[in-house]
């Protein structure tokens, strides 16, 4: 278990370069009564606070020069080492890195890795759902959600890990996931402005249905919420001429509400 100058071991570099044989190599030193050296193994951090499962989760250097992806094969294998260890299993999902307070769900989620957000999220089971939703749910240093990440992630699975995001949610649980979507993160942004901002219609849908019609001045509030250039989204849409985001956000609202709405000034 020896680290480097960065506090890094041999497990932390292959998770970050993912090189997913080695990493199986460096989990089947440990044998069957070795199973507490070897979540001591899997949990330890870099000087970044960054475990294993951050880099493995986050695209890594393959070469000083080379980008490549995060491998949901080698998150399975550290998720898989915490058998009957399932508190402490939680407790490393949950683990926030010490660089922005990122969990692996952030990190996967910038990166649009549908598998991975998938593992992370199915590691907790119905009775865990309370910790489930505060996972969701966590913000970073600078207020972001894992809903907030996937603005930088490419267009690919973007709305499947929004679904997925959603989706943890049931009705008993209905007014956090309108506060989970009407979060505001950096530059006081929400998900939607940003599903605005990249002209992301299905997302901006997604976004929108969450809101019944009993709920319909909660959805005034989502659409008429200003970030911190004091833009709603309806300005953002705007101003990139995007005609069907300006029509899937005024078709939300009655002829009255779409006066009210019309006569917010950024």
């Amino acid at each position: 278990m020896k680290q480097d100058h960065g506090q890094h071991t041999a497990l932390h570099i292959a998770c970050q370069r993912k090189h997913e044989k080695i990493v199986q190599l460096l989990l089947n030193v440990f044998g069957e009564d070795e199973k507490d050296k070897l979540i001591d193994f899997v949990t330890k951090e870099d000087h970044n606070k960054n475990t294993a499962l951050h880099l493995a989760s986050d695209k890594g250097l393959s070469t000083c020069i080379v980008w490549v992806p995060p491998n949901e094969r080698i998150v399975q294998l550290l998720l898989n080492t915490f058998k009957e260890e399932k508190q402490k299993l939680i407790e490393y999902v949950m683990k926030e890195n010490d660089s922005q307070k990122r969990t692996a769900l952030q990190l996967a989620s910038q990166n649009g890795n549908e598998k991975i957000v998938k593992l992370l999220l199915n590691t907790f089971s119905e009775k865990e759902k309370d910790k489930l939703i505060e996972y969701v749910m966590k913000q970073d240093s600078i207020k972001d959600t894992a809903l907030h990440y996937l603005h930088h992630a490419p267009d690919e699975g973007r709305e499947k890990i929004v679904q997925l995001l959603l989706n943890k949610f049931n009705e008993k649980e209905k007014s956090k996931l309108i506060q989970y979507v009407m979060t505001k993160g950096l530059q006081k942004d929400t998900a939607l402005h940003h599903a605005v901002k990249r002209g992301d219609k299905k997302i901006v849908q997604l976004l929108l249905n969450i809101f019944n019609k009993n709920e319909k001045e909660k959805l005034m509030e989502y659409v008429m919420a200003e970030n911190e250039d004091k833009n709603t989204a309806l300005h953002i849409a705007s101003v990139k001429k995007d005609e069907e985001i300006v029509k899937i956000l005024l078709n939300k609202f009655t002829e009255n509400e779409k006066t009210k709405l019309m006569a917010i000034k950024n």
